[in-house]
């Protein structure tokens, strides 16, 4: 009888280190999600960034085309004004 529980006791540690060993495979499985979350998310504001930084390209460049357009519409009137003289 003593022997029987003996075993039970061995297979009882047995289990519950398997089941440690689980534990902390999960553990480190829950790591590494959080980790490529925050990867992703690090990649996300990059590529939110880029978007801004595309916009604001695209925003200047806007402005270059309606300053050029403001400088072609005075050179026409100038050249206008000196077909009339």
């Amino acid at each position: 009888a003593a022997q029987g529980k003996a075993e039970a006791a061995k297979a009882g540690a047995e289990t519950a280190k398997a089941d440690a060993e689980t534990a902390k495979a999960g553990a480190e499985a829950a790591q590494g999600k959080a980790e490529a979350a925050k990867a992703g998310a690090e990649a996300a504001k990059a590529d939110a960034e880029t978007a801004k930084a595309g916009a604001e390209a695209a925003q200047g460049k806007a402005e270059a085309a309606k300053a050029g357009a403001e400088t072609a519409k005075a050179d026409a009137e100038t050249a206008k004004a000196g077909a009339e003289a």
